[in-house]
Parts: C-alpha cells; structure tokens; sequence
C-alpha cells in the first residue's frame, strides 16, 4: 500500500516518510496561522481607509525583524535557526492575544493594529524559514517531487484552522477570550515544528549518500556572514532581484485586491463578526479546492511542465481578475477572483517559486530568501497602497488605475518566463 501511495505522488523509494514528515510540519504552521488570520482581517476589514497605515506598520516590523533573523542565521547553525525563531513567534503571539483580551477602547483598537502587523510578520517569516529548511534538506530534484504532497499538509492545516475559527464563530459567538485561546493554539502547534524540523533534519539525512549528507559539525556549525547580507545578496544578484520584483508584481495585486475586497465588505456586512464567518469560509472553498491541484497536479507540472509556466499561473488569473472585477464589482466576482488566484497560488505558482532556491547557496535559502519573502512582500504591500492612495488624490479615476492593475500584474508573465529560464541554467551547473 505504501509503495503504491508513493509511486502515485510520484516519490522515488524511501521518500514517502520524508514528505509525510514535511507535510506534517507545514499542516502545523499554517494551521497556527489560520486559526488567526480570520481576526487578522477583520481588524483590517473594520476601516478599509485605514488600510495604507496598516501595511505600512506592517512593512516596518518585517523591516526590525529582518536584521534579526539575519544575526540568527549568521551566529548560529541550522540545528538551533527553528527553535529559536518558532519560539519567540509563538511567544510574541501570546502576549499580542492577551492584551486583546484585556483591553477595551483605544487600548483594543491598538492592540488590534498591533495584531494585524505582527501577524503578517509570523506568517511570511515562518513560512519563509520552513521552505528555506525543505530547499536546504531536500536539493533541487527532490524538491520538484515533494514540494506538491508537502504542500498537501499546508492546505490540510488552513482548512483545519478556518474551520475551527468558523465553526467557534457560530458556536461561541460570545467567547470573550477566543482571540487568546487561539494564540494558546497556535503556539502549542509552533512548538509541535520545532520538533517536526528536528524529526525532518533526521529523516533527510536517513536518506541521504554518505557523500553529500549535511554532517552534524556543519549543521550545528553558524552558517556564517553578514546580518545584512541577504540585502546585499539580492541587490547583486540578477536572479533574486528577479525573484524579489515577482514577489512585488504578486504582492501588489495581492493587495490591491484585498483592499478592494475590503471596500465591498463594508457595504455587505455589518460586524467583525459576520465578515469573520465569510472569511473563513472562503479560506475553506480555497483549500479545499487548491487540495485538488497540489494532489494531482502540482509535482506533474513543475516536472513536467517547468518552473516558468507554475510561476506564470497567478499573474495570469491575477490579469484576467482585475478585468472581470471592473466590469462586475460585485461580492461574487471578489469571492470568485479570491478563491482562484489563492488556488493558483498555493497549488502551483508558491511550489514553484520556493524551488527557486534550491539552486542558490545556503545563505541565500535563509538570509536572501527572508528579505524576498518579507522585506520586498511587505514593501510591495505598503507600496501599492500609498501609491493608490496618491494616484486617487491627484484625480486619476478609479477605472483607469484598475486598467493600469491590470497591465502591471501582466508584467508578472515575462518575470516568470525570466525566472524559469534562469532556475533551468542554474540547475545545469549544480
């Protein structure tokens, strides 16, 4: 039977712990995740107008931590990267949930923005670590095999959180404490990868030749460098400064298409309540559809396929979105356009672009990849919205900046093609 399941994702013998033990690690973190992004987005949902400020913060908080990612990296090995950092996420979320619980006012209003920017923060610098560790452990021709069941966990772990924020949204509406009692969850489930990354470092190693196994002296050895020297990396790089102007042609629709989403929200629903409820709900049609895709498609098309085109994906639907969406702003269009280019997302383009760093160094798959999936994310984030801002008060309608959406995300396409030719030359040197 396990022969059979392994020779059905397509993983070479031996494999199929190893990717159960990463999808498990990843079920673990975005589970933690999505038990809180529902309150994350309400809190943004409640003052659509408030919104650059909020990206702004939350641009600068990703700005602090990156430096301290970076001394992390630089002064201790890869053994201790995950304890650490899984710790102190789950640390920081805790006292955030309490004082939502214990302040009331001005004092909960700031607490909630508090939230909203430290739970971008959490997300991007989890995930991004995660990945860089599977890049790290798996090397690139693994990675294109086991990224898409690994991803399966991912999914699996975002329904399970929305749908307990949904279903004790209903049951508990009254629950006081329920922003706090999911901070306890979810640094209960952080605690639970730290021992995941240790029981995958373990298994990887299992599997490896005795010639190119990662020995226990250089893994607890520092990784070494400077902190700022996934900066410097991106800046020198054509590659990464690719992968980073991606993530910015990506991240300015993800934006722009949240703060439309925003807008309509207002009009549709009255309480943080019920905009919690629909939340959720979209989060558990995403998933389970993207399920569907990383189950029988994704590790076909980036083997197959390339890397290229399962980049190409989201600034595809991204394009055709935006048009759709300005023709017919409606609740349906947004909750249609939202649940496909998340699948498209998660079920093809995120593989893709975290096999991008199998090919890069070791210090590029913690230091530059951080700077990429949270400095460069959050700029974009911040980006787009005080550009909106201004390009809306200096008289420029609301039609032609969504045309001008439109044409932007569609840069997205040739950064793709780019990005795959240049992972295909890489991938012939390693």
């Amino acid at each position: 039977m396990r022969q059979v399941a392994e020779a059905r994702l397509g993983l070479h013998p031996g494999e199929g712990r190893l990717a159960l033990l990463g999808a498990l690690f990843f079920y673990a973190l975005l589970a933690a995740y999505y038990l809180l992004r529902p309150l994350r987005d309400s809190y943004g949902a409640a003052d659509p107008d408030e919104l650059p400020r909020l990206f702004l913060g939350t641009f600068a908080a990703t700005v602090a931590v990156q430096p301290l990612f970076g001394a992390l990296v630089s002064r201790f090995g890869r053994a201790r990267i995950a304890p650490v950092t899984f710790r102190a996420l789950g640390v920081v979320t805790l006292v955030l949930g309490a004082c939502l619980v214990r302040s009331d006012g001005a004092g909960q209003r700031a607490a909630q923005v508090a939230f909203f920017c430290w739970l971008s923060v959490f997300n991007l610098t989890g995930v991004s670590l995660f990945w860089g560790l599977c890049a790290d452990h798996f090397g690139r021709a693994r990675s294109l095999r086991l990224f898409g069941p690994i991803a399966v966990g991912g999914t699996l772990g975002a329904m399970t959180g929305s749908t307990v924020v949904g279903f004790a949204s209903v049951l508990l509406p009254a629950l006081e404490g329920a922003p706090f009692v999911y901070a306890v969850l979810s640094a209960a489930l952080l605690e639970v990868c730290v021992r995941l990354a240790r029981a995958l470092a373990r298994r990887s190693d299992a599997l490896e030749d005795p010639g190119t196994r990662v020995d226990p002296i250089r893994r607890s050895a520092p990784i070494g460098g400077g902190v700022l020297a996934g900066f410097q990396h991106v800046r020198r790089s054509r590659y990464l400064t690719g992968i980073a102007l991606y993530v910015v042609v990506y991240v300015t629709g993800s934006t722009l298409l949240y703060d439309e989403g925003a807008r309509i929200m207002r009009d549709a629903f009255a309480t943080d309540g019920v905009r919690s409820i629909f939340f959720a709900r979209i989060d558990l049609l995403t998933n389970a559809m993207t399920l569907l895709l990383q189950l029988f498609a994704t590790s076909a098309v980036l083997q197959r396929v390339g890397v290229g085109p399962a980049l190409a994906a989201v600034p595809i639907v991204t394009t055709v979105g935006f048009a759709a969406l300005l023709a017919d702003p409606s609740l349906f269009a947004l909750a249609l356009f939202s649940v496909l280019r998340r699948c498209a997302e998660f079920g093809l383009s995120k593989p893709a672009r975290e096999a991008l760093f199998t090919v890069t160094s070791d210090e590029d798959k913690y230091k530059a990849k951080l700077v990429v999936d949270t400095v460069a994310y959050r700029g974009g984030d911040a980006a787009a919205l005080w550009a909106k801002t201004g390009l809306l008060a200096a008289g420029v309608g609301a039609a032609a900046l969504s045309i001008g959406v439109v044409a932007f995300s569609a840069l997205g396409v040739v950064l793709a093609a780019l990005l795959g030719r240049g992972f295909a030359r890489r991938s012939e040197l390693a």
